[in-house]
Parts: C-alpha cells; structure tokens; sequence
C-alpha cells in the first residue's frame, strides 16, 4: 500500500486530536495492513513515516489509549517492559485472575475461609485441598498469597 492510500483512510477525530485508520483492524484494534513490503500494524506504519526508521525491536504505543489511532504526535517507542507498564497502569490487561478467572471453582469467601481455616497441625493443605476439591499445590499458593492476593 502507498503512502497515499494508507492516508486517504485515516480520519482526523476534531474532539481528541486522534487519526483514526479505517482500514482493516486486528482483534487487538489496532489497524493492520500490507503497508510495506510485509504485513503491520498501522501506527507502527505511521510513526515511521513521519519519524523514519526506528529499532524493530521496540513497540509503538500510544500516548491516546486509541488502538486504532495513527497520530504520530500520540505515538511514541518503549521497550517491553514499558509496553507492560502502560498496559496495566491502563486497565487493559485482558487476563482473568483469581474468582474471576472462568475455570475458578473457589469463590472469594472460600478462599478467606481456606487462608482460616489452615493450621499445619490442625488443618493441613491436604485437609483443605480434599475439602475444597482442588489440588494442594492451589491451596498453598492461596496460603501464600501467590494467588487470590485481591482477597482479604
């Protein structure tokens, strides 16, 4: 794709300053296509057009939160780990955890009863595991507070 047809499909959104790509969206949101000589994403396509070649190793995110957003003055490069950390300081980490993970057999309230309940000598991990079928290996990564560390 041209430089010409990748930008007679971004929109200028007039409220936030975003240029919105309406070509093809991956499930993720953000635009793709075949703009070069291989498939990409589109803001990746974007920044660099406007800001020239950049180490592929590092990521294009967004300062707008816009997945679908090409504006290379919401665009920006970090590595990894800073992909990570503007993930989760975003909300946008998809992964269920603890109760709200869909093959969780343990509700909140089982969970405080188990970290309770448990006393080595009265009450082992094999007791508990037996008691709330599941392994004992999950019971004492509750114990621990490895997993279901949200409940208190």
């Amino acid at each position: 794709m041209t430089t010409e047809a990748f930008n007679a499909l971004i929109y200028p959104e007039p409220n936030t300053g975003c240029w919105i790509y309406a070509g093809r969206v991956a499930k993720s949101g953000h635009g793709i296509g075949r703009f070069t000589d291989k498939i990409q994403l589109a803001h990746r396509f974007s920044y660099l057009q406007h800001y020239g070649q950049f180490n592929p190793e590092l990521h294009v995110l967004h300062k707008c939160d816009v997945p679908c957003c090409v504006n290379p003055d919401h665009l920006y490069l970090g590595d990894q780990r800073q992909n990570n950390i503007d993930r989760d300081t975003r909300g946008r980490q998809k992964t269920a955890r603890g109760v709200e993970h869909k093959l969780s057999r343990l509700t909140e309230n089982d969970v405080r009863v188990i970290r309770l309940m448990h006393d080595p000598k009265l009450c082992s991990s094999r007791i508990l595991a037996k008691m709330f079928s599941v392994s004992q290996k999950v019971i004492m990564n509750i114990i621990r507070k490895k997993s279901y560390k949200n409940v208190v």
